[in-house]
C-alpha cells in the first residue's frame, strides 16, 4: 500500500511495491523501484527502457489509412507531381513540416514542385486558411498533405478536392465518435476510433516521421535521409507521454543530435550556450530550443524556423536567421511575462487572497487581456496551472469576440469539460485533454465562465498528487554511480518522470543565492538544490518558517559537469514522521 505525505505544492505517495524486484545486483534497490513503478519488471523491459535498438516499432499500417498515403505519395513522386505542404506554426507543425520537404529534396525536388505554407498565427490563425487553399490552388497542387492540422478543416479541405487534388492529412489532434472525418483521400491520425495503432500520442512530427521511414524503407529511397532527430524534437515540444515508442524516438532523436546536428539547430545551440553533452537531457530540449523554435511561430511567422531547420548547409543567413529567433524569443518572455502579472492582478481581485493560499482557487480560471499578444496567452495559461492547478483559459479581446488558449493539470480531461459544458458558447474550437484553443462571443463570457467551472467543479478536490520511488540515506548520495543511474531514465517527461526520492533529517540553511536552496545532513554535509522557478518563493516562505527544524524533502539527485552531486528539489514535506 502507498503511503500518503502532504508537501508544500503537492500530495506524495511513498512507492511500495508488492512483489519482489528482482533485477541484477548491479542495480540499486531505489532505482529498481523506480523502473517497476514505471513498469519496467523484467530484463527484457530494462533492455528496451534503456537501449532503443531493442524497442520493437509497430507496422505503420495498424494506423488507418496509412497504406493510401503511402501509395499516394509514391504515386506523385514517381511522376514528380507538384505538392503542395500546409502544417501549423508551432514546433511540432513546422518539424513535420520540414520532414517531408527534406525528405522530397532528397528525391530530387525542387521549389519548382514542391511548396511549404506555414500560417500566420496572427492573420490566418490554426488551421488550413482560405490564403492557404488559394496559395495551393495558384501553385496547381496535384498532392496537398496537411501536417499537424486538416482534422476539422473540412470546408478548406472541400474547396481543394474541387480544385482536383488528392488530399493526404496526417494529424494527431482529438477525434471523437461525433467527429466527421475531412474529405481526404488519405486521413492518418493515431486518434481515430478505428486506430489499431498501439500508440495513440504521436506528435505530428514522430507520426510523419513513422511514415517517412516506412517510405523509405519500402522503396528504398532516399538513401541518405534521417529524420528522427525532428521527430523527437516535435514529441517533446508538444509534451507527449514518453513511454514505449515515444520514449524510444526521443532516445533515438537525440542520440542523432548529440551525433550529428543540423546546421540551424548547431547554431541556436551555439547561442543558447548548449553542448551536445546536454542533449542527453530532455530539459535542454524543452527549456532551451524548443521556446527559440517556437518564437518565430508565435510572434512572426514560421517560415524563420522552417528554414532554419531545412537549412543543409552553414551561410551567414542561418547564423542571421538563429540570431533573429534568440532575440524574438527574448521579446517573447517580457511580454508573457507582463501578460502573466497582469492575469495575476486580475485574479486576486476577483477572488481576494487567492495568492497568499487565505482562500483556495476557484474549480477553474478565466482572465481576459485587451492587449495581450496572442502569441503568449497559450503559456501564460500553463504558467497559472503550475501556480494555481486549476484548469485555465486566458483570452484576449478581438472585437466582438474573445480568442482563448487553454491549458488543464493532468486529472482534468480538458476536451471534455469543453466539449460536454460549453460547446453552446464556443464558435471554434479544438484541441487535446491538456491543451485546447477555442473562440466566444464577448457577450458569453459570463456564462462560458460558470460552465466551464461547473464542468471542472466535477473533478475536485483538485490537489497535485505524485510518486516518491523511494526513500534513501545521505550515504547514498555519496554513491555517484547510484546518481548517475538517475540519467538512465532520460529523457524523462509525462508518464516517464525523473526519479523522485525522499531524504528526511535535513536542516535548512540561510543565505540563498538565486534560486539556490541549501539543506545540511546531520553529520554537516551540505547539498545545493534547485526547486522550479515559479514555485522558489513558496518554499522559501515555508523554510524559513521553520528554520531550524528537522525537515523532509523529494528530489532527483543529478551529477553536475564538475562530478558534484546536486538535488533538483521537487517539494519540502509538512508530514515528517
Amino acid at each position: 500500500m502507498n503511503r500518503l505525505l502532504r508537501g508544500v505544492l503537492s500530495h506524495w505517495q511513498l512507492y511500495e511495491p508488492d512483489t519482489d524486484i528482482q533485477f541484477d545486483a548491479s542495480v540499486p534497490l531505489p532505482i529498481a523501484q523506480a523502473l517497476h513503478r514505471r513498469g519496467v519488471k523484467t530484463a527484457s523491459d530494462l533492455e528496451a527502457f534503456l537501449y532503443p535498438d531493442a524497442y520493437p516499432f509497430s507496422e505503420i499500417n495498424a494506423l488507418p489509412d496509412a497504406e493510401q498515403a503511402l501509395e499516394l505519395l509514391h504515386y506523385a513522386v514517381q511522376r514528380q507531381k507538384k505538392i503542395f505542404i500546409v502544417g501549423d506554426y508551432d514546433v511540432d507543425g513546422t518539424t513535420a513540416a520540414t520532414l517531408l520537404y527534406t525528405f522530397l529534396e532528397a528525391l530530387g525536388y525542387t521549389s519548382n514542385n514542391v511548396k511549404v505554407h506555414l500560417p500566420n498565427r496572427l492573420s490566418e490563425g490554426y488551421g488550413i486558411s482560405a490564403y492557404a487553399v488559394q496559395r495551393a490552388i495558384e501553385f496547381g497542387a496535384e498532392l496537398f498533405i496537411a501536417v499537424d492540422c486538416g482534422t476539422k478543416d473540412i470546408a478548406s479541405l472541400e474547396r481543394l478536392k474541387a480544385a482536383g487534388m488528392r488530399i493526404i492529412v496526417l494529424d494527431h489532434h482529438r477525434v471523437d465518435s461525433s467527429t466527421t472525418f475531412p474529405p481526404a483521400d488519405a486521413f492518418v491520425n493515431p486518434q481515430r476510433p478505428d486506430s489499431h495503432y498501439h500508440n495513440r500520442y504521436l506528435s505530428a512530427g514522430a507520426l510523419t516521421y513513422r511514415l517517412l521511414a516506412a517510405y523509405q524503407k519500402r522503396y528504398g529511397q532516399p538513401e541518405d535521409w534521417e529524420g528522427v532527430d525532428l521527430g523527437a524534437i516535435s514529441l517533446l515540444a508538444d509534451i507527449m507521454p514518453l513511454v514505449g515508442e515515444n520514449r524510444a524516438l526521443v532516445q533515438l532523436g537525440l542520440r542523432r543530435l548529440r551525433s550529428s546536428l543540423r546546421p540551424g539547430i548547431a547554431k541556436l545551440m551555439e547561442i543558447a550556450r548548449l553542448t551536445p553533452e546536454h542533449l542527453t537531457y530532455s530539459r535542454s530540449i524543452v527549456f532551451q530550443l524548443v521556446p527559440r523554435l517556437n518564437a518565430s511561430g508565435r510572434l512572426r511567422d514560421a517560415r524563420y524556423t522552417f528554414y532554419l531547420l531545412s537549412a543543409s548547409a552553414y551561410s551567414d543567413k542561418v547564423r542571421e536567421v538563429a540570431e533573429y529567433l534568440n532575440s524574438l524569443n527574448q521579446y517573447r518572455q517580457t511580454l508573457q511575462e507582463s501578460a502573466y502579472q497582469e492575469a495575476l492582478k486580475q485574479l486576486e481581485a476577483r477572488y481576494p487572497g487567492i495568492m497568499t493560499g487565505e482562500i483556495p482557487p476557484p474549480s477553474a480560471l478565466v482572465v481576459v487581456g485587451k492587449n495581450w499578444h496572442k502569441g503568449v496567452i497559450g503559456l501564460v495559461a500553463s504558467k497559472l496551472v503550475e501556480r494555481f492547478y486549476r484548469p485555465t483559459v486566458v483570452f484576449i479581446a478581438a472585437e466582438d469576440r474573445l480568442i482563448g488558449s487553454a491549458r488543464s493539470p493532468a486529472e482534468v480531461p480538458l476536451y471534455e469539460v469543453l466539449n460536454t459544458y460549453c460547446r453552446p458558447y464556443m464558435e471554434r474550437f479544438g484541441g487535446h485533454d491538456r491543451a485546447a484553443g477555442l473562440t466566444i462571443r464577448a457577450e458569453n463570457l459570463e456564462s462560458f465562465t460558470r460552465e466551464f467551472q461547473a464542468g471542472c467543479a466535477t473533478y475536485e478536490p483538485l490537489v497535485p498528487l505524485d510518486f516518491i520511488d523511494s526513500e534513501i540515506s545521505p550515504e547514498m548520495l555519496a554513491d555517484t554511480d547510484f546518481v548517475s543511474w538517475c540519467d538512465r531514465f532520460e529523457p524523462t517527461g509525462p508518464q516517464n518522470d525523473a526519479p523522485r526520492f525522499l531524504l528526511r533529517g535535513l536542516r535548512y540553511c540561510d543565505g540563498v543565492e538565486g534560486n539556490k536552496l541549501c539543506f545540511a545532513t546531520s553529520t554537516a554535509r551540505l547539498y545545493e538544490a534547485y526547486p522550479e522557478g515559479v514555485h522558489l518563493e513558496r518554499l522559501k516562505t515555508y523554510l524559513n518558517q521553520h528554520k531550524g527544524n528537522s525537515l523532509s524533502i523529494v528530489f532527483t539527485p543529478r551529477l553536475s559537469s564538475a562530478n558534484k552531486v546536486y538535488l533538483r528539489l521537487r517539494d519540502v514535506l509538512i508530514d515528517n514522521d
